[in-house]
């Protein structure tokens, strides 16, 4: 796996990671407190394309400090499978202080049906780890890749409900 995919990655969740200012003033233009959802999507924002972009940038930083290139990827991927599990927990618990009598349905939906897609890809990241499925470097890049699209689907979103009630 070519590195500049890896740096790529990095760079677009670093600039993610930049408009969540400008998302968040978007969203609030209209003078309204924000709701717990417009919080959650925010918190999400930043940590989702800060994962993503320490992610792509992890296995050149490890390769940087004479780490073992056979070991390079599942170390990456071992490090990113605790991260994840760790804003697992987190996004849980961000979910559990969510008022969902006011939200929409389709905010709902986002919600529910996102998080137990994560706990898939954690459990696939966890399985490739540990050696009982193949090819460390496709799912250690298909990890960074899936937090990118996490954070590009929580700025669209915030966008789309911050336009949306204005």
């Amino acid at each position: 796996m070519k590195a500049e995919i890896l740096l790529s990655m990095s760079g677009i969740a670093i600039s993610l990671t930049g408009f969540t200012g400008v998302v968040s003033v978007l969203t609030h233009r209209n003078e309204r407190s924000p709701t717990s959802f417009d919080r959650f999507l925010l918190a999400a924002l930043l940590q989702w394309s800060l994962i993503a972009a320490f992610a792509g940038l992890l296995p050149g930083v490890l390769q940087a400090l004479a780490h073992p290139p056979a070991d390079l990827w599942r170390t990456s991927l071992g490090v990113v499978v605790l991260i994840h599990a760790g804003s697992a927990l987190w996004t849980l618990g961000r979910i559990r202080r969510l008022d969902f009598s006011s939200m929409k349905q389709l905010e709902t939906t986002v919600v529910l049906a996102g998080f137990p897609a994560g706990l898939s890809v954690l459990a696939a990241q966890t399985a490739v780890y540990f050696g009982w499925l193949p090819d460390v470097r496709f799912a250690y890049t298909a990890s960074v890749a899936y937090f990118l699209f996490l954070s590009a689907l929580a700025f669209s979103f915030s966008l789309l409900v911050g336009f949306r009630e204005s």
